[in-house]
């Protein structure tokens, strides 16, 4: 077994290339193998894969571990970074960020149903047995409505500073075009400097071995209209991508 690790996130954008489909791999793998190495987060992603508790990649655990490291190592708030996921699904994504980094405020805003996706479930049900599940403490703020909802809008914006609410911004909510690059728009100018912006399903211009799901072409088309690589933009840097997972960093 090799013993290649990716523990920075400069490490991270040294190596990807979003033109050679086996660095891709090599990123994808390097960081499934990292997540399995931890028995805490493969025990929760092997839960969830077992149980339908969310989608995505075993990488992408390992992933959050390096970017909520350097939000420690960056943020002026050490001890409380603000953690906010669009479209939060079963819990998947605010469990692991809690088991990652306990001392976080995390921010949750979805509709907490699957009735586009023709699913019935109570998913803030679910978020709760998620974390009962693995002994972690609740998201500090579960916002239920959906993300492009005016008075969903309006309330945000009278709660929260732009350029000094969210170290981070996990955008997995909507994927037309249209919620997309609503998104975007509303909810990433409230990401302090230095601090990141996540997309999934994004990453369709990228190269990826056959067999990988490298996105949702409605939604990588919104992402590359709104920042960069595809568009010029000096407030954020393209960090690279894991697999449909890009990764954007507020410059300071």
């Amino acid at each position: 077994m090799s013993n290649f690790e990716i523990n920075t996130l400069e490490e991270l954008q040294r190596l990807w290339d979003g033109k050679n489909a086996d660095v891709a791999k090599l990123i994808n793998e390097t960081l499934a193998a990292q997540t399995n190495a931890n028995p805490r987060l493969k025990a929760f992603r092997d839960f969830v894969e077992q149980h339908a508790y969310g989608m995505g990649e075993r990488s992408f655990l390992a992933m959050w571990e390096i970017i909520l490291e350097e939000v420690y190592r960056t943020s002026p708030r050490k001890f409380w970074p603000v953690l906010m996921e669009i479209g939060v699904h079963r819990g998947q994504i605010l469990a692991a960020w809690r088991m990652i980094e306990p001392l976080s405020h995390i921010i949750g805003l979805s509709p907490f149903d699957g009735a586009e996706m023709g699913d019935m479930r109570d998913y803030r049900q679910d978020l709760t047995e998620l974390f009962k599940q693995f002994d972690l403490i609740e998201p500090d703020v579960l916002i239920h409505g959906y993300s492009d909802a005016p008075n969903i809008i309006q309330w945000f914006q009278e709660q929260y500073k732009v350029n000094q609410t969210l170290d981070v911004l996990y955008i997995d909510g909507g994927h037309s075009y249209e919620t997309t690059k609503n998104d975007i728009e509303v909810y990433s100018p409230y990401v302090i400097p230095g601090g990141f912006l996540v997309i999934d399903d994004s990453a369709n211009r990228f190269a990826y071995p056959w067999g990988y799901f490298p996105g949702i072409s409605s939604v990588s088309k919104a992402v590359d209209h709104c920042l960069p690589p595809g568009i010029p933009d000096p407030q954020w840097e393209h960090i690279g991508a894991v697999v449909h997972n890009r990764i954007w960093r507020k410059k300071f």
